[in-house]
């Protein structure tokens, strides 16, 4: 202890009750200097848990386990509206704040970490705010205990974590939407962690404990299996990632095709975790195999069709060549027979022959029409530009003997220039003026009228005439073929040039159909798609 000693001027030497008081007074004066310094201490101290409480996103708290007694920092305002005074002075307040539905597990937890030897207590639920609603809170806490261990007092930290458990719940949900789960390979310490998704597609209950081998061992033996232990392997030797489709059996063994995704991480060149995702894409493989099956299907449909269309074209075309010849024979011999011995036989006669004749004509013209119709299609020529002016005109000139006969007239709006296949298309003209000409009224003079319409994807066209006209109970079988709806007597023809016009069309991409509105004769309408050029 420091002696002061005060010298007069005199230097008259202090008594020994003036030296006790002076050494009295200099005790006091350190303690005051002590408790000074001390204050500055806690002062300061205090100070810089005010910035720290201020700089930190959480509510710091301090429960005396012994008097059931709570302060909170000036945080438990800012982020959930409540007064810190209020709140410390009230007994253990926070109770009051916790959701119902969370509250018994929230103080079952920390009844459970104050009776255990741990010194951490972490839990999280939900917390009223001022405002009337719930925030999601992360809360922490450090248990300080006596000599004997009993808690004395308890200091922790409330952060809100809403803003991150809504992030997670929109990440479940559009897992849960896309069917993926996540999952994770601890090879240090060889744990393997399945998210609840992941859990749920191997269709797992809440026991089942994960682990490499039996991970694997849900993949399908054979491709999928060995799939799945060369991509682990590739991983973990080269590095490589991977995203394959493969087939597993469930814990339930139900079959089900999976998406595997899955990443190594390296620590100092060794492999340290595999992690990943894992989603359900059984509906979709299902539906791609099933489509891949029809494909094949279809495909092999069209290669038997495509054999048996070039069988039936040559088979027509050898058909119509040789039957051609026959009845050329048949006409020739029959001209022949009438020629020689036509004075010698009667009418009768003379009329079987014509019958004959007329008959083995009608025959070939079968036959030429069937063989145009087979090869309708069959043509390779290329989309070229069509002037339809000057193809209706060279049109008009094959039938100038008929048109002379019939005093026919056209009425022809302006006609487009197309990108089509020629020949298709002259057909359709041709069979439809032709058939305008044929089927005229015998007491009008006939008029035919060709329009057109553009649209963005195709042209329109009709043509119309002031004819017999067609009831409309024939629309639908009049483009079938040898479909006649007249007596070769009054008209001639076999019936096939409307069923060649809609088998052109339907080559096009196009339709034709019969206007059932008109009424003045008969009016067909025909689309020929837009070709790009």
């Amino acid at each position: 202890m420091a002696t002061f000693a005060i010298y007069y001027k005199d230097t008259k030497e202090p008594s020994k009750n003036e030296l006790i008081v002076i050494n009295r007074g200099a005790q006091i004066l350190r303690i005051i200097i002590e408790n000074y310094r001390r204050l500055e201490e806690i002062n300061k101290a205090n100070e810089r848990f005010e910035l720290a409480t201020k700089a930190t996103l959480s509510v710091i708290w301090d429960w005396d386990v012994l008097t059931d007694k709570m302060f909170w920092s000036k945080g438990i305002q800012k982020f959930f509206g409540y007064s810190p005074e209020d709140l410390s002075n009230d007994s253990y307040t926070w109770e009051k704040y916790i959701h119902p539905d969370d509250l018994i597990e929230v103080k079952e937890s920390i009844q459970l970490a104050l009776k255990s030897e741990n010194d951490y207590w972490e839990k999280d639920y939900r917390f009223l705010k001022t405002s009337g609603e719930y925030s999601f809170v992360l809360d922490r806490g450090f248990i300080v205990r006596n000599r004997d261990g009993k808690p004395q007092r308890m200091v922790g930290s409330i952060t809100d974590i809403t803003f991150e458990r809504n992030l997670q719940s929109l990440l479940e949900n559009a897992s849960r939407l896309a069917k993926m789960g996540s999952w994770e390979i601890d090879l240090v310490n060889s744990k393997v962690f399945y998210s609840k998704i992941t859990r749920e597609i191997h269709e797992f209950d809440d026991s089942f404990e994960p682990t490499v081998e039996n991970g694997v061992n849900f993949y399908k033996e054979g491709y999928s299996r060995e799939a799945i232990m060369n991509a682990m392997s590739d991983a973990i030797m080269k590095g490589l990632s991977w995203d394959i489709e493969l087939e597993i059996t469930t814990s339930k063994g139900n079959n089900r095709w999976v998406r595997a995704m899955g990443e190594p991480e390296f620590i100092d060149g060794n492999c340290v975790r595999l992690y990943g995702n894992f989603q359900d894409i059984n509906d979709r493989k299902l539906a791609e195999l099933k489509l891949q099956e029809l494909n094949d299907t279809l495909e092999k449909r069209a290669k038997q069709l495509a054999v048996s269309n070039d069988e039936l074209q040559q088979f027509a075309y050898v058909s119509s060549h040789d039957l051609q010849e026959p009845l050329r024979m048949v006409t020739s011999f029959l001209t022949l027979l009438q020629k020689k011995y036509g004075d010698q036989l009667d009418d009768k006669a003379t009329q079987y022959i014509h019958y004959a004749v007329d008959g083995a004509q009608r025959m070939r013209h079968v036959i030429l029409d069937l063989l145009e119709y087979s090869r309708v299609g069959s043509n390779e020529e290329a989309l070229k530009k069509i002037d339809l002016k000057t193809l209706i005109e060279e049109i008009l000139i094959l039938h100038r003997k008929q048109i002379q006969d019939i005093d026919a007239s056209f009425s022809i709006e302006p006609l487009p220039v197309i990108y089509s296949l020629e020949t298709p298309v002259r057909q359709v003209f041709q069979n439809l003026i032709s058939n305008s000409l044929k089927y005229h009224a015998t007491n009008t003079r006939p008029i035919i009228t060709i329009e057109s319409k553009e649209y963005e994807k195709y042209n329109e066209f009709s043509i119309a005439d002031n004819g017999i006209g067609i009831d409309e109970q024939f629309k639908d079988k009049i483009f079938q073929i040898f479909q006649r709806l007249h007596t070769k007597d009054n008209y001639s023809g076999t019936g096939v040039g409307l069923a060649i016009c809609k088998k052109v069309m339907d080559n096009l991409g196009g339709v034709i159909w019969l206007d059932t509105t008109y009424q003045n004769g008969a009016k067909f309408c025909f689309k020929i798609p837009k070709n790009k050029h």
